[in-house]
């Protein structure tokens, strides 16, 4: 009848209350007035009960324990794995990168050693256009090494203005080139060469034999 007060209906003292629907999860209040209602009913079971429920319990923590244990050093584990991996991973990296590095250089090296000899080999070659001599193989290896102090080269790393190059390291360096033989005509020069070396050798025929007391003959 409409218009009538429901009063709460309340559970017997001494009394479990019914149990809950299947997946029907208790209220946090249901679960706080719950365990003291056991406590209480565990108190008034025999000694005995008590103490293997006791030992259920302590056996069930300890299971408990030890799997959280076993799961903390199962993921300290992988963790220190994955750090490893990733470590190894970043050497890996630095060491193709140290190895690329390496090879460039010696790249970069065996380039400049090749643009080295090409240009010296242009400069070689523009030395026979310009019909000059070197003094020694020595003069040469100066003169080619002061022409490469001022070079350069084209994109393609070729020797740019090989003969003027090779003139300017020559000027003023005369002692780099060959000197012009005499003559044939002219013994003036050769005939000077054998009296200096007549009167040289004289002298020290001369010095040989005042040093040694040596009795030289007499000329005419």
């Amino acid at each position: 009848m409409s218009g009538e007060i429901e009063t709460p209906v309340t559970q017997p003292a001494g009394e479990t209350p019914a149990a809950q629907p299947e997946g029907v999860k208790p209220t946090e209040s249901e679960t706080t007035q719950a365990a003291p209602e056991f406590e209480a009913l565990l108190a008034t079971l025999p000694a005995d009960v008590q103490a293997a429920y006791k030992a259920h319990v302590a056996g069930l923590t300890s299971a408990l324990d030890k799997e959280r244990k076993a799961n903390k050093k199962r993921d300290d584990l992988a963790a220190k794995a994955q750090a490893e991996a990733e470590a190894a991973k970043l050497s890996d990296i630095d060491k193709a990168k140290k190895q690329a590095d390496q090879l460039k250089s010696e790249r970069d090296e065996l380039a400049q050693q090749l643009r080295a000899i090409n240009a010296r080999d242009a400069l070689i070659v523009a030395a026979e256009k310009l019909k000059i001599e070197f003094a020694s193989a020595q003069a040469q290896r100066d003169a080619l090494g002061i022409a490469l102090q001022s070079a350069e080269y084209d994109d393609e790393g070729a020797l740019v203005g090989a003969e003027a190059l090779l003139k300017a390291a020559l000027k003023d360096r005369d002692y780099l080139i060959k000197k012009a033989a005499a003559p044939v005509g002219d013994t003036s020069a050769a005939k000077r060469g054998a009296m200096t070396s007549d009167v040289t050798d004289a002298q020290r025929n001369l010095e040989l034999a005042r040093r040694f007391r040596i009795n030289t003959p007499r000329t005419n």
